[in-house]
């Protein structure tokens, strides 16, 4: 028996050897797709590997013969090979090692084929379709003075935000996405309508079309995504989306990113900018993540922001309304509170330096903006400026997620669903979702030298309950403080809730 076993594997091994391919150790016929399959080389072997389960199936009948005979040929014949024999055959550990080697390179020759094939078919266009709706409702309670300010304020409902989108890529390198916004001022309007490239030397990813500009961390987190139903008071200075081409990368630890970009500084809602007069930007921004733990569930990030603006037609203007945004696109909105009107300009600076910190379930986020205008006359120059930090906790022990590859923050996952569909296809309640509950103050100060735009503080109690990953209810308690130059302090209570998909 020992003799037969001896020389079958060594009749294996020398019909594998002559193969440059490597043969399966199990001697079934490789399973490999279609592209690997076509090789002549794969043809080539798969045709060894039936000869050597045929030359096997003989060696086994062969041994059954000798093993009748050996019980009246004698122990010798029986239990081996004579000491020639032996000599003459390579050892058993020697076969065992020179199979290995030949299992490595199969598997080698397999990954590389399985790499070939998937690139082939990642160069047809894919297409997958997506959007959000965020449905929200507000009532409001404003003092006299409030009331006298900015108006009269009325509840109300309506649609924050209705989009749908087409994304996908074009080839290996290329990639795209159409997204309109149903809810905006155009309804429709352009939010994201860009053309992308991957891989491309020096700058890494190349993106032309209608984006957002790289500046601020809260700007640059997704409306489905952000801790509050809006962003904080000193978004007013965020240049938000406009017609331009960036590059931006991430370094291969995935600790810094950066992304610098041209855009044209006053697009409209579908996104052309017509003028001769200035009206570019350059805007950079970089981010450093020196800490992250436990899969995401301990964060560090700091990052800095500038943009270079010429003046639109001569002028800029910022101004903010509270923390709430309702009929944004017509009757009804929400009346800005502070306002420092037209300035003629020639240029202004964007400032901004971020920072946050998740620690398991707890998280806090902070910015600081600077923006010194360049105003034409006589006056000085104003410099305006804009603050928030917020702090926010899961209840049910979730964490935020953090995108190191673009310096941002991304989607919640409950660690339980509230509502799931059973193997009998009923709903039933699984768990919670996910509880998390938040405080932010924010600041934006639009009074300095001769411009007297006000000055507003928010105070904004959040809570939101994460359904499951792409389902939430938001509730929001906005107390605004109004300093204006004109009426002094002022009051108002807002409060809002937002019902959410995304897909």
């Amino acid at each position: 028996m020992r003799v037969v076993r001896i020389a079958v594997g060594a009749l294996a091994v020398a019909c594998f050897s002559a193969s440059p391919l490597p043969a399966q150790q199990s001697g079934q016929p490789a399973k490999v797709d279609e592209a690997v399959s076509a090789s002549p080389d794969v043809q080539a072997l798969i045709e060894r590997l039936e000869k050597a389960e045929a030359e096997i199936a003989r060696l086994k009948q062969q041994l059954k013969e000798k093993e009748t005979a050996g019980s009246e040929a004698g122990p010798a014949t029986l239990y081996g090979p004579s000491a020639v024999q032996q000599a003459s055959m390579p050892t058993m550990a020697g076969v065992q090692e020179r199979l290995r080697i030949l299992e490595e390179k199969w598997r080698a020759f397999e990954a590389s084929h399985t790499a070939a094939g998937s690139s082939s078919s990642s160069s047809r266009p894919s297409v997958k379709v997506g959007g959000r709706i965020m449905i929200d409702a507000a009532l409001f309670h404003q003092d006299s003075v409030n009331r006298l300010t900015v108006g009269d304020i009325e509840d109300g409902a309506d649609f924050r935000r209705v989009r749908m989108k087409v994304e996908g890529d074009l080839l290996e390198t290329t990639s795209y996405r159409v997204e309109m916004d149903f809810a905006g001022s155009g309804r429709p309007s352009f939010t994201d309508v860009w053309i992308g490239w991957r891989d491309v030397p020096l700058l890494g990813h190349v993106k032309v079309g209608h984006f957002k500009e790289p500046f601020s961390l809260e700007e640059l987190t997704s409306s489905r995504f952000i801790t509050f139903m809006e962003r904080s008071l000193p978004n007013a200075f965020a240049p938000a989306r406009n017609i331009g081409i960036m590059a931006y990368d991430y370094t291969p630890d995935l600790c810094w990113t950066y992304a610098i970009g041209w855009f044209r500084t006053a697009s409209d809602a579908w996104g052309d900018d017509v003028g001769d007069d200035g009206e570019q930007s350059v805007t950079a921004r970089v981010t450093y993540n020196p800490v992250y733990g436990d899969d995401g569930r301990y964060v560090v990030h700091v990052g800095a922001a500038y943009s270079y603006r010429n003046a639109d037609e001569g002028a800029f203007r910022w101004r903010q309304r509270p923390e709430v945004r309702m009929a944004a696109a017509g009757e009804g909105a929400v009346p800005r509170f502070v306002d420092t009107g037209v300035i003629p300009s020639i240029e202004a600076h964007l400032i901004g330096l971020e920072a946050a910190i998740v620690y398991g379930p707890f998280s806090v986020q902070s910015e600081l903006m600077y923006v010194p205008t360049n105003q034409i006359g006589t006056g000085a120059d104003p410099v305006f400026t804009g603050m928030y930090v917020y702090a926010s906790y899961f209840l049910t022990g979730e964490s935020r997620t953090y995108d190191r590859k673009h310096g941002y923050f991304g989607r919640v996952r409950p660690n339980q669903d509230f509502l799931v569909v059973t193997r009998d296809g009923c709903t039933a309640w699984e768990g919670l979702g996910a509880w998390e509950v938040a405080l932010r103050w924010s600041y934006l100060d639009l009074n300095d030298e001769a411009i007297l735009g006000g000055r507003l503080h928010d105070v904004t109690f959040g809570v939101n309950w994460y359904l499951n990953a792409y389902t939430r209810i938001m509730f929001n308690y906005i107390h605004a403080f109004l300093d204006d130059p004109v009426f002094d302090d002022s009051d108002a209570d807002i409060f809002a809730m937002r019902a959410q998909i995304d897909f």
